[in-house]
């Protein structure tokens, strides 16, 4: 809630990260066919997914912006069996991040250097752009998270 007198704006981003056994094993689906801005590249690039899930087999920071509804549920497979679920509220975008070998090395706050293969981080957010709060309106965000 803004209690002030002026407007301002922010952006939100859910850091979530789920541990995994095996991040070879990981697949996410509900974000297929969905346009994203890759940031692992420079400058920066952007496409649109495929229509397959997407799979973690190297460095990964993308924003999605979901093709579907927002109470189309985000799932992480693991194993080929359904790990977690996470249903979002006026969050319009998803981060998918894993930094891979080659920069958890260089995390001072990763550790181990080898918990890339044991995670990835699916963060709901609204990043692509502001969300403005004029004097006394509020706003709201949330997610849902599910474990199987």
């Amino acid at each position: 809630r803004n209690g002030g007198e002026k407007s301002w704006d922010f952006q939100a981003l859910l850091h979530t990260y789920f541990r995994v056994k095996d991040i070879s094993t990981v697949e996410i689906t509900g974000l297929e066919s969905s346009p994203y801005l890759d940031k692992t590249s420079t400058p920066n690039s952007s496409g649109t997914s495929s229509s397959e899930p997407q799979k973690i087999t190297s460095k990964i920071d993308q924003i999605f912006t979901p093709a579907s509804s927002s109470d189309t549920p985000i799932l992480i497979h693991h194993d080929g069996n359904k790990k977690f679920q996470i249903i979002r509220d006026n969050f319009n975008e998803v981060v998918v991040w894993n930094p891979w070998k080659e920069d958890a090395a260089s995390l001072s706050d990763f550790e181990p250097c080898e918990g890339y293969k044991n995670m990835v981080c699916v963060e709901v957010g609204v990043i692509n752009g502001w969300i403005e709060l004029g004097p006394g309106e509020t706003w709201e965000g949330s997610q849902i998270i599910s474990v199987q």
